[in-house]
């Protein structure tokens, strides 16, 4: 976990930033998974927060150096801590279009509004949407 702020931290602090080893970052980890005290709830929070806040900020910088596969890496492992989080999913739309895997990208937004649709009852925005109509 220490690791984890410290990269997380750095990340956000430097909008230059990207770490050598983005494992802190991506890798599997919650804090004390099965206890359940209210203050255990809000800082497991505030660090989910701070993973998914550092994820997009080093995908976004990894896409707009050319970087697709390490994005992709990237922006999949925020999917998996938040899968309707639509920054990231977003990013992993970009990575797959970027790496010329268009199929995969419409796959990964029928994912995301199929997902979106059954536990909110919306649409993808439309910015999302766009990424798509672009290509």
């Amino acid at each position: 976990m220490e690791l984890l702020v410290a990269e997380g931290t750095a990340v956000l602090a430097d909008p230059t930033y990207v770490p050598e080893d983005i494992s802190p970052l991506t890798g599997p980890g919650e804090l004390t998974p099965d206890w359940n005290d209210d203050w255990i709830l809000t800082e497991r929070e505030r660090l989910r927060l701070l993973r998914l806040s550092a994820l997009d900020a080093v995908a976004d910088r990894l896409l707009d150096a050319g970087r697709a596969q390490l994005a992709l890496h990237v922006s999949l492992a925020a999917v998996r801590t938040d899968p309707l989080r639509e920054s990231s999913c977003r990013q992993v739309i970009r990575a797959h279009l970027m790496m010329g895997n268009p199929a995969q990208a419409i796959e990964q937004y029928g994912r995301y509004a199929s997902l979106l649709h059954d536990e909110l009852g919306v649409e993808p925005e439309r910015s999302t949407r766009d990424l798509l109509v672009s290509r």
